[in-house]
This record gives structure tokens, C-alpha cells and sequence, in this order.
């Protein structure tokens, strides 16, 4: 496992008038609920809307999900909107958050 990291790309869109922002990284699945509650929070207030998050699954992740959506739901629909893609194994194109 890789050393937790997180990234945000940006770049322009219209002519600049708007900015795209990709955020992407490697966090540790132990992640408390708190962390998890603050991190939406603070999402969900600079962009004054509710964030999705998208967990996406095949038949092996099926514990990893459980964990996510454990921590998860305890977030109000008003900071957090969680979609869930379940993939087949075989179809990992890694564009589900796309």
C-alpha cells in the first residue's frame, strides 16, 4: 500500500469562465467516521451543494463496500449523496467517478 496522498487537478473550462476540479488519491480505508463527516462538510460548503460520492464495486470489494457505506450513511443527503456502481470484474475502466 502507498503512502496516503491526495491531489486536485484543475483547469479551465468556457474560456476560463468555470474551473474543473478533480479531486483523486490513495487514503486509507480506516478513516474515522468524524474524518469522513468533516471532510463532506467542508466539501459541500465551498461548493454549496451536496458532494457525490460514487463507491464502485465488483463481487470481491463486497466487505470494502459494507465498511464505506457504514461510515457513510450517518452523513446527511444535504452534504453527501452517495451512488453506488456495481461493475462486473472483468469491465475496470476506472471511469465510474467520471
Amino acid at each position: 500500500m502507498q503512502n496516503s496522498s491526495v491531489k486536485i487537478c484543475l483547469w479551465p473550462i468556457n474560456g476560463g469562465s468555470c474551473t474543473r476540479l478533480q479531486l483523486t488519491g490513495v487514503v486509507h480505508t480506516s478513516m474515522t467516521a468524524a474524518t469522513l463527516w468533516g471532510l463532506a462538510q467542508k466539501l459541500s460548503a465551498c461548493f454549496d451543494t451536496p458532494i457525490e460520492c460514487v463507491l464502485s464495486v465488483d463481487e470481491e470489494a463486497t466487505h470494502w463496500c459494507e465498511w464505506w457505506i457504514e461510515r457513510l450513511a450517518d452523513i446527511p443527503a444535504r452534504l453527501l449523496e452517495v451512488i453506488l456502481v456495481v461493475r462486473n470484474k472483468k469491465k475496470r475502466t476506472g471511469s465510474d467517478c467520471q
